[in-house]
């Protein structure tokens, strides 16, 4: 079992796009939650505060929890994505 994981981490260490995946996820999805949710409590009337009215489902870390799921559903479909294929 111990060799597995091993091997497992070793492929994990070198892919590419498992290191910019997890970067993603980990680092700029939270901090463009957040940026997003202060600005819907802007109380601003610029697009970019519309958009994230729209955007935010819900108060507190349930809005905040919302804002992740929705970008970290968009990052699965391009890391899904066969090599080669565009995704427009």
């Amino acid at each position: 079992m111990n060799a597995a994981v091993e091997v497992e981490w070793l492929k994990f260490r070198h892919a590419r796009t498992a290191l910019v995946t997890t970067v993603i996820v980990v680092v700029i999805l939270p901090l463009m939650a957040g940026a997003f949710y202060a600005v819907r409590d802007a109380d601003s009337n610029s697009p970019v505060a519309a958009k994230a009215k729209a955007m935010v489902i819900g108060e507190g870390w349930q809005g905040y929890t919302s804002l992740i799921n929705q970008g970290s559903g968009g990052v699965g479909d391009c890391a899904a994505m066969e090599p080669g294929r565009s995704p427009l």
